[in-house]
């Protein structure tokens, strides 16, 4: 009986930890886009939109960044 109330719970418990997993690439992907304030320069990865008045200034690889895994240095304009 225990063994049946098990398995009918699994496919739930999967779309749980699936979501959990989801929401925190989400939150790690949002947190790169941020610029890292660095005074009138940040670095950005990527992936991520430059934001408006900001230009990039050098490009390198990172393992931080996901996707290609390369990074920009930026300031503003």
């Amino acid at each position: 009986m225990a063994i049946k109330t098990l398995r009918s719970r699994i496919p739930h418990l999967l779309t749980a930890v699936l979501l959990l997993l989801g929401l925190m690439a989400a939150a790690t992907a949002q947190a790169q886009a941020a610029p890292q304030q660095l005074g009138g320069s940040a670095t950005l990865c990527a992936n991520s939109p430059i934001p408006t008045g900001w230009v990039v200034t050098s490009t390198f690889n990172t393992g931080n960044c996901a996707g290609h895994g390369y990074a920009y240095n930026i300031r503003r304009a």
